[in-house]
């Protein structure tokens, strides 16, 4: 899974320059950033593809010497207040992989990044104090019609992030279904 560093995140973690990604399909790779979202420290992460969104509130010190694991364990309950199941959650984070720390990938990922930026000063909820995860605020910003990398015209992140996972899951289960036998398909 690649981790796109938007600069002022990489600035904020004091990063050497960062590579850029080894061309792994969009659904696997995340642009983070950093916002300051009602008077809190926020990291932000949107899928490159379909725009599919973290909002992770009160990030402190010691959060941000975590944060790759603060954003694998958002990336989870985001997907299960979408309804994934466990396993499901677990098969998309196998076929991702280990993180890879990288730049952005690309112009239309981060106009997306930008899309839910605007998106989230929008939304008159309060974050939930104490938390990191904030789901009514993931909740919103995945139901805002918007253009993203992966997909023509305007679409909706929540629904694009669960076309994608269809067809990651079809995959997933071609590969594991039985070969035929092949006496059998001799005959």
């Amino acid at each position: 899974m690649e981790l796109g560093h938007t600069i002022p995140l990489q600035k904020y973690l004091r990063m050497q320059p960062l590579p850029y990604g080894a061309g792994c399909p969009l659904f696997f790779c995340w642009e983070l950033h950093r916002i300051i979202l009602q008077s809190g420290d926020t990291l932000v992460a949107v899928n490159a593809g379909n725009r599919f969104a973290v909002v992770l509130w009160g990030m402190d010190a010691g959060a941000w010497n975590h944060y790759q694991e603060h954003f694998r364990e958002g990336l989870e309950m985001a997907m299960e207040s979408e309804g994934y199941t466990r396993e499901e959650i677990r098969i998309y984070l196998k076929r991702a992989g280990k993180f890879q720390v990288t730049k952005t990938h690309g112009r239309r990922s981060v106009a997306g990044l930008n899309q839910m930026d605007n998106c989230l000063w929008k939304i008159p909820a309060l974050v939930k104090k104490g938390q990191l995860f904030q789901p009514v605020h993931c909740h919103e910003v995945n139901r805002e019609r918007c253009r993203m990398a992966g997909y023509e015209g305007c679409q909706y992140p929540v629904q694009c992030f669960g076309m994608d996972m269809e067809q990651m899951l079809s995959e997933q289960q071609d590969a594991q279904e039985p070969c035929h036998d092949t006496i059998l398909q001799q005959s």
